[in-house]
């Protein structure tokens, strides 16, 4: 039931350059947060800034309790050929900079970027203001701004306010979805074992990276959702987003459901029972330019 990503293919070194926190593009919230659900997942919404040099973001959850997938569109991103972009992250007050893959596309005339988010949410963490304690590299219900660093151009800082009520009801939808999936929400809320896996760095080797994906230069995360028996055997693949990378998908899923293995989930007495596993893949290249 919890989540890990794993990775393939090439990764980029981190260029230098960084800009001022000073000069950062601040962005103050134009609208409130929106919630928003489907089958696979649960989101929330808003808008920053005015106009065409504002940004829409979009934090979505698939129900693994461990990261949240990110979504931006807007002009303050950086003006930059499609592929992986490599940033910084900052969640203010309480978090630490942290370096951040991400992809970056274009939709209209507006760039867009896609990362995953560490999450801490007030039933798993003691939001503190206790300087003694380590500081955070993810996003909490304490979190009220986030940095966003590039190599190229001014930083932007998006005013969040407080992200407690967006979070809480982001993480109520969140533990619903189990039942849309045909499971008993309550048993998979009181697992004393959730699905866990077996080796699971060995799922995916270099050669089952999509040539087409290589050969165009592109990259994508593809976050899925196993189905896993009481055996600790997944029986079925279920592709959470996008489901418009066709190829990607099948070729992610056939791969995890060759080489997958579980230890089965444990119901609050112990016993094996059907669960779920979520996982997500990014599958990157270097961008065109070789950058």
């Amino acid at each position: 039931m919890r989540s890990m990503v794993m990775a393939a293919g090439a990764l980029c070194a981190l260029q230098a350059g960084v800009a001022h926190a000073e000069s950062a593009v601040q962005l103050a919230p134009a609208e409130e947060w929106e919630l928003g659900s489907a089958n696979e997942s649960c989101w929330v919404s808003r808008r920053f800034g005015e106009g065409d040099k504002g940004l829409f973001v979009r934090i979505e959850s698939f129900g693994t309790g461990s990261s949240y997938r990110v979504f931006m569109r807007g002009k303050p991103l950086p003006q930059r050929d499609s592929g992986i972009l490599e940033f910084r992250t900052q969640y203010s007050p309480n978090g630490t900079a942290n370096e951040q893959l991400g992809i970056l596309n274009w939709s209209g005339n507006a760039p867009t970027l896609t990362f995953s988010a560490a999450l801490k949410t007030s039933e798993n963490s003691d939001v503190s203001s206790d300087p003694t304690r380590p500081a955070y590299s993810g996003v909490d219900p304490a979190t009220n701004e986030l940095m966003l660093t590039f190599s190229r151009g001014a930083p932007v800082a998006l005013q969040l306010g407080s992200m407690e009520n967006p979070l809480a009801r982001l993480q109520e939808c969140a533990r619903d979805l189990p039942a849309k999936w045909g499971f008993d929400a309550d048993q998979q809320r009181t697992l004393s074992r959730p699905a866990t896996p077996i080796d699971a760095g060995q799922w995916i080797d270099p050669g089952s990276f999509p040539w087409e994906y290589l050969r165009n230069y592109q990259s994508v995360v593809v976050n899925l959702r196993l189905l896993v028996d009481d055996r600790g055997m997944p029986t079925d693949c279920v592709v959470q987003a996008p489901q418009f990378e066709r190829a990607a998908s099948e070729i992610a899923c056939r791969t995890i459901m060759a080489n997958a293995r579980f230890e089965p989930a444990l119901d609050a007495q112990g016993e094996a029972v059907p669960s779920y596993y979520t996982t997500s893949i990014f599958y990157r290249t270097k961008r065109r330019n070789g950058n």
